[in-house]
């Protein structure tokens, strides 16, 4: 499969992290899929939209678009486009208002997640859709196994650790709370932790939330891509990790579902 990023009229490359620092080529690659499901010219509601990346690139398709997310301030809003502040329950929308409404690995950070999907429910269209990617068990688990090399590299001076790191801020911790967040992987959603995550984040979990939700489920796949949230091997290029999916799995679920009748 040919390596389609480089389209992308953005640089990519500035979305990532210390962590993750090649996160917005592999955002710009989920991007592309996600395309491949819309309407030309169709109106398009992002979920958790965060520096505005993803809602540039739909607005420079085409679509119209709005971008909400809540406030953070260690997010970079709307550094691409404008992106709104909202409460994090209530949509700023107006019943049957969109074609579609879409997140990219927003939804496991959602605490309220049943009114964000009734929400979502209000705001679509009769004939609208909502797409979803989502972390997969995969990414659970490879993320997991990925913290201890990770770890190890920064204690070596190989890599700076990322705005959230156990050892970035272990001065201000206790030495009991800066070895346990070192020896074990906190959760990445609003779970009780990472072990749990291998359920919350498996695609017959999702799926039957979503449906509990009164959506009824059109296409589940995988986003085609293995990679983990530590950037392991941040050389490995797009067709590699295409690769390994084959053999390791997708790092992420993509949803698309309707309301049900």
């Amino acid at each position: 499969m040919p390596e389609t990023i480089d389209r992308v009229p953005l640089a990519p490359k500035t979305v990532g992290s210390s962590v993750n620092p090649n996160l917005g080529l592999l955002r710009a690659a989920e991007f592309e899929l996600l395309l491949k499901r819309l309407e030309p010219g169709s109106s398009v509601l992002e979920l958790g939209g965060g520096s505005g990346f993803q809602a540039r690139l739909l607005s420079d398709a085409g679509f119209h678009v709005r971008s909400i997310d809540v406030d953070n301030p260690r997010a970079r809003i709307g550094d691409y486009f404008p992106v709104e502040i909202y409460d994090g329950v209530t949509l700023p929308a107006a019943n049957e208002s969109f074609d579609y409404i879409v997140s990219s690995n927003v939804l496991e950070h959602i605490p309220t997640l049943d009114k964000t999907l009734s929400e979502i429910k209000r705001a679509l269209r009769p004939d609208g859709r909502a797409i979803h990617i989502l972390p997969s068990a995969v990414w659970r688990w490879s993320t997991t196994i990925a913290r201890y090399p990770f770890m190890l590299k920064i204690a070596l001076g190989l890599r700076k650790p990322g705005g959230e790191s156990t050892l970035a801020s272990g001065q201000r911790r206790s030495l009991k709370r800066v070895a346990k967040r070192v020896l074990f992987e906190p959760p990445h959603g609003e779970y009780p932790g990472a072990i749990s995550e291998l359920y919350y984040f498996s695609g017959r979990r999702w799926a039957k939330v979503f449906d509990r939700s009164g959506f009824e489920l059109l296409e589940q796949t995988g986003n085609g891509l293995f990679y983990t949230g530590y950037s392991t091997f941040p050389s490995v290029g797009l067709r590699f990790r295409r690769n390994l999916a084959h053999v390791l799995g997708s790092s992420c679920h993509i949803f698309v579902m309707k309301v049900k009748a």
